[in-house]
């Protein structure tokens, strides 16, 4: 009798705990079902830090992703603790995901702005089994015993990359930097060719691109046939007859710093109820992360802008950095809408006229600043945009943010009847504007 009541008392331990650990795995399973990415923005008067990075469906690889960024974070505070009166400081986070047959890798970005003149960069890679969760390292994409090879191949192209761009180099340096396959953990396959990136020190990170056809028999035949996604290309965007805006007030509602999944999806699929066009300034990294929410919002006859690509602040780079952020995204618009982006926001606003002559695109700002990554309220953000709302208006909005996009809707539907809610390529049609490359438009 007291074996059997043991027994029982035993069972019911055992069925509680399981049950204790099947909700605790329900309720993480559910918690990041409903998250796609963290967005985290800080502003004090010594520093800003924006850090965005994704969510992926497993606990142990979104450890590794939340300790890099905290590493990364935790040195930065560290070094404005030591220097808070030299100057203003910055911290940036991107990412980029992307998938190789049945591998998934996300490479993150870090910038730091210190007490140089320039961006300090670091990269992580890391990439897994999209059904497992395994993890993936490069030697997993290598044939057997070609790893000696394969370094020769890499050396050869580093020297090329030093000649080809007339800088001086020191063969030792590069040697060790590439003698391990511990070395290569920042890759990305391309179409054509493999990317790859090195720290050769604190200041210097150098990408080099391996043509596929060098790499036969040396990387997995699989991964050297890769497919860009498929894009099946509107022959032209929905167009709408702008004689049904005579009469009304205009107000160009601008979404920055995305695409993005489910924030960006939400607002397009809301769109018609209010008649509305709107306009995406786009980064570049999260354009190719997101291309089918892009390419639906341009067939849609949304307006695609270029944020660059990294969302840097410009007058920190040098020309020519600042005019790759600009054109690399370009090519990421084009390559996936079928057509180049005319309009240009340049983070912060910050652009010089030798680079706006340049890029050849109308930068365009804005005269309403929602300050939604501050606000993070959607009614507080609706009620912004109601009280400030003028004919040419230009708002500044961001689609990373779930209470930003309800905030703008929430605006549309308070103001629906007395304003048209329309592209800047709309509003600069209907106002009958002719831009200059060297102005800058803050409204119309």
């Amino acid at each position: 009798m007291r074996k059997k009541k043991l027994r029982k008392i035993i069972y019911l331990l055992i069925s509680t705990l399981i049950i204790a650990i099947s909700t605790l795995i329900l309720k993480w399973h559910n918690e990041f079902a409903h998250i796609e990415e963290i967005n985290k923005i800080v502003e004090t008067p010594f520093y800003s830090l924006k850090v965005d990075y994704p969510v992926i469906a497993d606990k142990k690889i979104n450890r590794k992703i939340r300790d890099y960024i905290t590493k990364q974070e935790k040195e930065f505070l560290s070094q404005v603790e030591q220097n808070k009166s030299a100057g203003f400081y910055e911290f940036k986070a991107n990412y980029k995901k992307t998938k190789i047959k049945n591998i998934e890798c996300i490479h993150i970005t870090t910038y730091k702005h210190l007490e140089k003149n320039y961006y300090i960069r670091d990269d992580f890679v890391i990439c897994y089994d999209e059904k497992s969760f395994d993890e993936i390292d490069f030697a997993y994409f290598l044939e057997s015993d070609t790893f000696n090879i394969f370094k020769q191949i890499v050396r050869r192209n580093f020297f090329k990359y030093f000649k080809d761009t007339n800088q001086s180099f020191d063969e030792d340096q590069i040697n060790v930097t590439t003698d391990k396959i511990s070395d290569y953990k920042i890759f990305e396959f391309k179409k054509d060719y493999l990317s790859l990136t090195f720290s050769l020190s604190s200041d210097e990170i150098i990408t080099i691109n391996i043509p596929n056809t060098e790499l036969e028999s040396i990387i997995k035949k699989d991964f050297l046939e890769l497919k860009e996604e498929e894009i099946v290309f509107a022959d032209l965007p929905e167009k709408r007859d702008l004689n049904q805006f005579a009469g009304k007030k205009l107000l160009a509602f601008t979404f920055d710093d995305g695409p993005s999944g489910r924030t960006t999806t939400k607002l397009l699929d809301n769109l018609d109820k209010y008649n509305a066009r709107v306009t995406f300034f786009v980064l570049g990294s999260r354009a190719e992360t997101f291309k089918s929410n892009l390419l639906r919002a341009y067939q849609m006859g949304n307006t695609i802008g270029n944020h660059t690509y990294n969302h840097l602040n410009l007058y920190k780079e040098t020309p020519e950095i600042q005019l790759d952020e600009i054109e690399n995204t370009n090519e990421v618009i084009e390559e996936i809408t079928g057509t180049k982006p005319r309009f240009l926001r340049p983070p912060y606003g910050n652009l010089n006229n030798e680079v706006k002559g340049k890029s050849g695109m109308n930068t365009i700002l804005w005269n309403i600043d929602t300050e939604d990554w501050k606000k993070k309220n959607a009614d507080k953000i609706a009620e912004h945009i109601i009280k400030n709302a003028h004919d040419g208006a230009i708002i500044l909005l961001h689609d990373i943010y779930t209470y930003s996009i309800d905030g703008a809707l929430k605006a549309m539907d308070e103001l629906k009847d007395e304003y048209a809610f329309v592209s800047l390529d709309e509003m600069i049609a209907l106002k009958g504007q002719n831009l200059e490359i060297l102005k800058t438009y803050y409204g119309f």
